[in-house]
């Protein structure tokens, strides 16, 4: 992971005049400038997928220090360390690095895991329910899947993988809808139609839960398959220590 000091890559050009004050926007590109649709930024707690152009939205954000990670499927993830002046509103831009040939084996020890994402969101308290379905990484080890889709198919009673208009997805046998996919703990529609934009060799663990198995911060009303059911997927960015 990156981590950036206090300012960096922070825009503070003045921005439209119909724009919030209290609003911090955030754009993801490429280095050269291409926009990342999809990708997942986290402000403290708070998370959002970037739009058509690459860019979200942050609204009721007082000034001080604060810290953005932004994550999207085969890209390095960046964490930055930032401090907004008022007034506001403010821009951040980010460029994202392509993470191709530049991950090598990811070690994660115990200790680590205990303070992540993963355990605050309550994955391993899930675990042990014996609610679900859980493929944590010796499972995953095991199957040793090509493509992410490998990895379910076949091996999650209820459930199919199966390939639609936009890619591979995952839908639930009741009612044969599609189920939505949510990427280190926040809905992603991009994963939701294809499954398979997430590197395999990236993802830590998977959790599928269908109708009264869903857990309850995942039973967002009127979001995409959560009514159908709901893939959970951790990546090594789910692995760090929270600040």
């Amino acid at each position: 992971m990156r981590t950036a000091p206090l300012l960096a890559l922070l825009l503070l050009a003045p921005l439209a005049a119909f724009a919030q004050a209290d609003t911090l926007y955030v754009g993801v590109q490429r280095p050269d400038g291409e926009p990342v649709v999809g990708a997942t930024v986290q402000l403290g707690e708070r998370g959002a997928s970037t739009d058509a152009e690459g860019l979200t939205a942050f609204e009721d954000v007082a000034p001080g220090e604060h810290t953005v990670r932004v994550s999207f499927v085969g890209s390095l993830p960046v964490e930055l360390e930032i401090e907004l002046t008022a007034p506001g509103p403010w821009a951040l831009a980010v460029n994202l690095e392509d993470a191709t040939g530049l991950l090598g084996g990811v070690v994660v020890e115990g200790k680590q895991l205990e303070r992540s994402r993963m355990a605050r969101d309550g994955f391993f308290r899930r675990q042990q329910s014996g609610f679900g379905t859980v493929l944590d990484a010796e499972d995953l080890a095991r199957r040793n899947p090509i493509v992410l889709s490998d990895a379910l198919r076949g091996s999650v009673p209820g459930v199919l993988v199966q390939p639609g208009a936009f890619g591979t997805g995952v839908v639930s046998t009741r009612g044969r809808c599609r189920m939505g996919v949510y990427l280190d703990g926040f809905f992603s529609p991009s994963l939701t139609e294809d499954l398979d934009t997430v590197p395999a060799q990236d993802v830590v663990a998977i959790e599928v839960y269908r109708g009264a198995q869903v857990p309850i911060q995942y039973q967002t009303i009127g979001r995409a398959g959560a009514a159908c059911g709901v893939v959970l997927v951790w990546t090594t960015f789910s692995t760090t220590n929270p600040r």
